[in-house]
């Protein structure tokens, strides 16, 4: 077993743990897993706190339906793990129209204690929306 696969396991299960909480607005669950000092970034949007980013989650229009994410890759520094991958959710609009979404991401966990990851930065990218 290569000497990170338990780190980009244990990683990926907490991003697996955060398409959850995304999927069912899970306000307590994405706390756990934002560290307290999390930034949220995307192009052309103000940078949010965790309580910014909990709270767009959580109160948006659209109801998620499923996310899965392609071509995902855990890269591991010592104390620090980047998760990069495209995201690709279904939508679902209040009036009834889907809608897929393909969200470029890199999401930066730290270790916090001796096992448990965080969330300290996600930066996030819109590549394309199908109607």
């Amino acid at each position: 077993m290569p000497p990170d696969q338990p780190t980009q396991q244990a990683v990926l299960l907490v991003q697996e743990q955060f398409w959850q909480a995304l999927e069912t607005r899970n306000a307590i669950l994405l706390a756990t897993i934002l560290a307290p000092q999390f930034v949220g970034r995307s192009p052309g949007e103000a940078d949010q706190t965790r309580e910014e980013f909990i709270a767009t989650l959580t109160t948006f229009p659209v109801r998620i339906a499923g996310v899965h994410c392609e071509a995902i890759a855990v890269h591991v520094f010592d104390g620090v793990a980047i998760l990069t991958g495209v995201q690709v959710a279904r939508l679902e609009w209040p009036d009834g129209k889907a809608q897929s979404s393909r969200v470029m991401l890199s999401n930066v966990y730290c270790l916090r204690g001796e096992q448990s990851w965080r969330m300290v930065l996600s930066h996030a990218f819109e590549l394309v929306q199908d109607l």
